[in-house]
């Protein structure tokens, strides 16, 4: 379970930037960092290249679903990452975020994206 979605069987699911009261989802103009949430969840598992790009983790992928930013994460991390899926499940509740089932079957494969580090 990540919030009230129950993960069994699936093999990605995605964490929206939208609350389940339905509302955007943004970082509080207080937060302690520059970055937005997506980019503080995916960084968890971030490496950076010999360029200074960071390359996302194949366990995280930003995405635009709808209109809205959004994680998509794969559901092996349970096993392989637990200290991350924890936190991403913490996220989740304190922020109150949607989660959903992702796609079904094999996992999505991501070849090595990166962020630029000069672009905020």
């Amino acid at each position: 379970m990540l919030g009230s979605t129950n993960l069994t069987g699936s093999v990605e699911f995605v964490v929206l930037g939208t609350t389940i009261e339905g509302q955007p989802f943004s970082l509080p103009n207080d937060w302690a960092m520059e970055e937005d949430w997506v980019d503080h969840l995916c960084d968890m598992l971030t490496t950076k290249g010999l360029d200074g790009r960071a390359i996302y983790s194949e366990f995280f992928r930003p995405a635009i679903i709808g209109g809205v930013r959004s994680i998509v994460v794969q559901s092996q991390i349970r096993d392989l990452h637990p200290g991350a899926f924890e936190r991403i499940s913490q996220f989740v509740s304190e922020n109150r975020l949607k989660v959903r089932i992702g796609r079904s079957g094999k996992p999505t494969q991501v070849a090595s994206e990166r962020r630029d580090p000069s672009r905020a």
